[in-house]
């Protein structure tokens, strides 16, 4: 299995947004003379072009709802977009280690997503709502684990009998390729943590999905009608948990940013956008993540959120509830 992902981390200060701000992202260049000062001394991951030439003396900022977004270098590399408020406190940080000396920004207004362009056309891609989200929602709690350790919960020998499913995305305009949503399923034998329970596990693979739009068109969230879900303290991880997902380095790509209940359906939204590559292998894909249900599988349908064009539809495996 191949896993190809910008790797993302956040650490996020509760705040409130300013009661009147501008709506729309905008992006501006300035001075590096007034980037603000942080704590650690860090210094803006700039550069005037593409292709730089000695030490840049502009940067490209981002402006939404009245904070300000600038690139940042890190200590062992990459960068990280530091938000401020109109104080100059910091609201929030957003970890790109792939991504340096960033050159653009792009905020198109038809798109729900901001683009860091950097060196070598490395990207830093993020919902520009997760800009003003200085902490996750409530909802279902989250544990990352070992999803090797997992089987072990389901069968005493650890080699649960595994079903697959697999769903085929519909690709919006600019997306070429193919786009999956996998599905694995398993049932608890008597005496095990989860017998009784049947684990479906989910993965969304855009690997083999090509796009040339310097906004790319990304699948942000996915929506299941699973009915009630069960809480296992599951032996890898030891923390009564609704929702799993794979735990790197053995499951790379974008996880979860939060998992929200209404009705039957789940809603789950990943915590970095999972767009395709500019070649065939380079596109990103999600972890596994899944839960466990008293109830046996049936087909269903999943609803696919895109960044930039009206949901869609594919096949799926979920829980036969009431």
């Amino acid at each position: 299995m191949r896993w190809l992902a910008l790797s993302l981390s956040a650490v996020f200060l509760a705040c409130a947004a300013p009661a009147a701000a501008q709506q729309i992202p905008t992006v501006e260049i300035v001075s590096i003379k007034t980037a603000p000062p942080t704590p650690t001394g860090g210094r803006p991951s700039c550069a005037e072009s593409d292709k730089p030439v000695g030490l840049p003396t502009t940067c490209p900022i981002l402006k939404y709802h009245g904070y300000t977004y600038w690139p940042f270098g890190l200590i062992h590399g990459g960068m990280q977009v530091v938000g401020f408020d109109a104080k100059g406190n910091i609201v929030g940080r957003w970890d790109a280690p792939a991504v340096s000396d960033v050159w653009k920004i792009v905020a198109a207004p038809q798109s729900r997503l901001i683009v860091f362009i950097g060196k070598g056309k490395s990207k830093f891609v993020i919902l520009r709502d997760r800009l003003l989200a200085f902490g996750p929602p409530g909802g279902l709690t989250i544990t990352q684990m070992d999803f090797k350790k997992l089987l072990c919960d389901f069968d005493k020998l650890c080699q649960p009998t595994l079903s697959e499913s697999a769903g085929v995305i519909d690709l919006p305009g600019g997306v070429m390729g193919s786009v999956h949503l996998f599905g694995l399923q398993f049932a608890g034998a008597y005496g095990t943590l989860g017998g009784g329970k049947t684990e479906y596990l989910f993965r969304i693979d855009m690997s083999k999905a090509l796009s040339a739009e310097e906004t790319p068109n990304c699948i942000t969230e996915l929506k299941l009608d699973v009915g009630p879900i069960n809480k296992l303290a599951y032996a890898a991880s030891g923390v009564p948990s609704e929702i799993i997902v794979g735990e790197p380095p053995a499951d790379m790509g974008a996880g979860l940013y939060s998992a929200t209940v209404t009705g039957n359906t789940v809603n789950f939204v990943f915590d970095e956008p999972v767009c395709p590559g500019p070649t065939v292998g380079s596109g990103l894909s999600s972890r596994y993540f899944g839960f466990a249900s008293i109830y046996p599988p049936k087909p269903s349908t999943a609803t696919v959120v895109w960044s930039g064009t009206p949901d869609g539809t594919t096949t799926a495996t979920t829980p036969a509830h009431p």
